[in-house]
């Protein structure tokens, strides 16, 4: 494992036995990690083969679905929860590491994340493993991931915001029969963008359905990005304990 300068110089006085040394609180606590990493292990070597082929994330699984668990055990996120995705870089060897251009880290674990828009605490996770036997046939990736995410807080009123690799008008239709809102960019490419809703227009327009309304919005940076809202007429968080 490839140490930072600042955990090498740590090393370096702990090897030398220079305990009189006043480390600094930063240096403190990579210390008690390591030494409490030491002890720590989520795998069996025993069984490891055999879990492996049947699920990729079998070496830590069971911790994470029980943090995951208790997560949403034990929080009640507001009424607005976001769901995007996140490199956690890492260049270790395994099965499913990807290379994304566009991050300052290339190589790293995806994790599909939803979390409290009001407070940041993550609700919902799950790695990206590849492909997903567990989809439908015929559903989007992103459709697939939303719904998994907020799969414990539907039903409550609540709205749900996403970038546009997950906003579809099939989405929001998804989310609207749960009494879930939906609002997201969407790329402008998208097939099921009526032709009206690509023309241009002025700086900020709204088009508007039973159902979905859709905005432009023009500026330097923002051409031709389109915000679809999914609405549910009676948002309302219900009261009591739970999601």
């Amino acid at each position: 494992m490839m140490l930072s300068p600042m955990e090498e110089q740590v090393r370096i006085v702990m090897s030398l036995g220079l305990f009189k040394v006043r480390l600094t609180l930063t240096q403190r606590v990579i210390l008690r990690f390591q030494e409490i990493m030491r002890f720590l292990s989520f795998d069996k070597k025993e069984t490891r083969r055999t879990r492996v082929q049947v699920n990729k994330f079998a070496l830590v699984a069971d911790v994470w679905e029980k943090f995951i668990q208790n997560s949403i055990a034990c929080y009640k996120p507001s009424a607005d929860i976001t769901v995007d995705e996140q490199l956690f870089p890492t260049k270790a060897r395994c099965s499913f590491i990807q290379y994304i251009a566009s991050k300052p880290d290339k190589f790293g674990i995806k994790f599909w994340l939803a979390a409290d828009v009001d407070t940041k605490y993550m609700v919902n996770g799950a790695p990206y493993l590849g492909k997903d036997e567990t989809r439908m046939p015929g559903q989007r990736l992103g459709d697939s991931v939303v719904l998994k995410m907020v799969e414990p807080y539907l039903g409550k009123g609540r709205n749900i915001t996403t970038d546009n690799f997950f906003t579809s008008l099939e989405l929001a239709k998804a989310l609207q029969a749960k009494k879930t809102s939906l609002v997201g960019t969407v790329n402008k490419t998208r097939r099921e963008l009526p032709p009206r809703v690509k023309e241009q227009r002025p700086l900020f327009t709204t088009q508007e359905s039973s159902l979905i309304s859709q905005s432009r919005l023009h500026g330097r940076h923002t051409s031709g990005v389109h915000f679809l809202v999914g609405s549910y007429c009676q948002l309302h968080l219900h009261q009591g304990s739970g999601a």
